[in-house]
């Protein structure tokens, strides 16, 4: 019974990664706003599934097509070594850390915690730029090669992408696990523990440890989902190439499917295998599935909603009060330095974007072949280096990059503000509605649902689905984010 439950949850999963990998080829031929189109869409490609023939890879705007697998295979295994040894440095470093960090005083915990938050404020990109400066400086000022800073004609990298996306499931796990591992030592067998005399290092390790790992396996579901999700950024940067790579190269139904087919296989099988563990065990499982399950009652909850409309004391409603609440909550979290500088740059970013965007126009400067002052010596061509003409220098076709920096930072930190509030929200409204709508069954059926979400990264789909968009083709870009799709004209020479 549970192996055909693990099979359908699987399948499951396969008919959503089926539905996605369909969606970038509709939103390029047929527009974002056909939906009948879709599923013609949809249709056609579960037909070519049967058939091995179909199996195969081909790039963009390109007709030769080769068998998926013999391509695929070892970019995934080269994805698959960069995420395995950044999960396990990370892991590695978080349990490392946490454990440790019990031994240490109070004013040096602090401290590390300090410096954990600071490297998780740090967007991946940054780190990943900073680490190639890095290793670009000291080989021009010492002369020592520290690291290969991308990969060039079939070299592979490792060491700087590991150690970047490392940070991500490092940081993540320490807070976590120092959570849990705090809670734990106040229970009353550690107490009892150390009555005995037993040293506080060997109850971490002997009993906390094997108490915490349970959950802390729940929860490196969402840890390996985000670090999944950074890494379509991070072999980008390195130059990896890996998965992403094929993915940029080819947007094609069958490439999608087989690459997400690929990373949601192995950790489907390994959390789904090891939750039937925990199960099969109630002292491994006792602290993951002991919560109360709710029934739904409709008449019940209808009365219960009707009686609550009825007595409330309309007259003393006050309208604003819930914005003198709101208003009171930010004062005091404001009172937080922390909080008041971060607010105070999220607002100074997006004030300076919107007067700079009106008082020009939203004009960005642009330069593509700069001379010397004689007019007739070529001094720079795009990309253009940080200093002249551009502070931060200029992309291949001589934007100033800077310009475009602060015209486009509304747009990301607004969209980013938006984002956070929806999740909030949406989190909410489901967690409610999964508590008091859904019966044990179906919320069972929910978890497994949404714990196959945790294994398909985001920016992977992301990036598929958006990039019909933002990637002018031969013939223009796809198509646009208006209600009817619009196709830009080819360029001169251009069938």
């Amino acid at each position: 019974m549970r192996a055909l439950k693990l099979l359908t949850y699987y399948l499951l999963g396969i008919i959503g990664i089926i539905c996605i990998s369909v969606l970038p080829q509709v939103f390029a031929t047929k527009g974002i706003t056909d939906v009948f189109g879709y599923f013609q869409s949809l249709g056609s490609f579960l037909t070519k599934l049967p058939n091995p023939e179909e199996w195969v890879y081909r790039t963009r705007d390109s007709l030769v097509a080769f068998p998926i697998f013999e391509v695929i295979w070892e970019p995934y295994i080269y994805s698959m070594m960069i995420f395995g040894g950044a999960i396990i440095l990370g892991f590695f470093l978080a349990f490392v850390l946490a454990f440790s960090s019990n031994l240490l005083p109070h004013k040096r915990l602090g401290g590390l915690k300090r410096v954990l938050d600071f490297l998780e404020s740090i967007p991946d990109l940054v780190i990943a730029i900073l680490l190639q400066i890095l290793s670009v400086y000291v080989f021009k000022a010492f002369g020592v090669d520290l690291f290969r800073v991308a990969g060039f004609a079939g070299e592979k990298v490792f060491f700087a992408p590991i150690v970047t996306l490392a940070i991500l499931p490092t940081v993540s796990l320490f807070k976590i696990l120092l959570l849990m591992i705090e809670e734990e030592m106040l229970k009353e067998y550690v107490g009892f523990l150390k009555s005995k005399g037993i040293k506080e290092f060997g109850i971490l390790i002997r009993h906390v440890f094997r108490n915490v790992l349970p959950t802390t396996f729940q929860h490196s579901k969402v840890i390996i989902w985000a670090t999944l999700s950074s890494q379509f950024v991070i072999e980008r940067i390195f130059n990896v190439h890996g998965l992403t790579s094929l993915i940029a190269e080819s947007l094609t139904p069958m490439t999608i499917a087989v690459t997400l087919l690929l990373l949601y296989t192995p950790f489907f099988l390994l959390f789904q295998v090891v939750d039937l563990w925990l199960v099969d065990d109630p002292i491994k499982g006792e602290q993951l599935f002991t919560s109360e399950k709710y029934s739904f009652r409709p008449l019940h909850t209808i009365t219960n909603f009707i009686y609550s409309i009825a007595h409330i004391h309309w007259r003393e409603i006050k309208p604003w009060r819930p914005f003198v609440t709101v208003f009171k909550v930010i004062i005091n979290h404001l009172k937080n330095y922390k909080i008041a500088i971060g607010s105070l740059f999220f607002i100074g970013m997006i004030s300076v974007s919107l007067f700079y965007s009106i008082t020009t126009d939203n004009h960005v400067e642009k330069e593509y072949i700069i001379y010397e002052a004689d007019g007739l010596t070529l001094k720079s061509t795009p990309p253009h280096a940080p200093g002249e003409p551009f502070i931060l220098g200029s992309n291949n076709e001589g934007v100033d990059l800077l310009d475009a920096l602060v015209i486009g930072a509304k747009y990301t930190l607004v969209f980013a503000l938006l984002i956070a509030v929806l999740r909030g929200f949406i989190g909410m409204l489901g967690g409610i509605l999964y508590a008091f709508l859904l019966k044990s069954r179906q919320q069972e059926w929910t978890e497994r649902l949404v714990d196959s979400i945790h294994f398909l990264p985001l920016s992977v789909i992301a990036y598929a689905l958006l990039a019909p968009i933002l990637i002018e083709g031969v013939s223009g870009f796809a198509y646009s984010l208006q209600i009817f799709r619009t196709r830009k004209p080819a360029p001169l020479g251009v069938g």
